[in-house]
């Protein structure tokens, strides 16, 4: 079982499953489509009654970027250019740039789906510092329920990847193919 940053001229004569969203003509694979995700993600913000939603993100997620324009075409919601957020930093670092930048916005989102959960966890803790208040004023959405979520000022609500369930499933298919 290997994660999808394999090399590409990765060769085995060996039973192989590939975790990752992607699909790959070469291997078995096993994981959660992003497009799927990020579409309940931002289907989820709509039945709230959120319209203006934003996206938190940095250089290496920009495929969810592109689902999350994706998602709020498909759902007939406007994509906002200046609620689309992509920071140089990662982790915790980009949500604190992001809250920043929103915070000196005149008009701001109701509501933010961010890329990862540390995202999410920095972004909730500078919006609140700069006197945001989370969820009120602005709802946060994070993919990845990572045990720190829950510890944030304000609990992080996030979709979860089911890990576990990708790595049980991935493990009865190479169990599959060697037997």
């Amino acid at each position: 079982i290997v994660s999808d940053t394999f090399d590409d001229e990765f060769d085995s004569s060996l039973p192989t499953v590939i975790l990752t969203s992607k699909d790959n003509v070469h291997y078995d694979t096993v994981g959660v489509s992003v497009k799927d995700f990020v579409y309940n993600m931002v289907l989820y913000l709509k039945n709230k009654g959120h319209t203006k939603i934003g996206f938190a993100g940095e250089p290496r997620t920009y495929a969810t970027e592109e689902q999350f324009k994706f998602a709020m075409d498909r759902l007939n919601l406007e994509v906002v250019d200046d609620f689309v957020y992509i920071s140089d930093k990662r982790f915790q670092d980009a949500g604190i740039e992001i809250a920043e930048t929103i915070s000196n916005q005149e008009e701001k989102p109701t509501a933010i789906v961010t890329s990862y959960a540390e995202i999410g966890i920095g972004l909730i803790h500078e919006l609140i510092n700069r006197g945001i208040s989370v969820p009120d004023d602005i709802s946060v959405l994070a993919r990845n329920n990572i045990p720190s979520c829950e510890y944030s000022q304000v609990p992080l609500t996030c979709f979860d990847l089911f890990d576990a369930e990708v790595a049980l499933a991935a493990t009865d298919l190479l169990y599959d193919k060697i037997f």
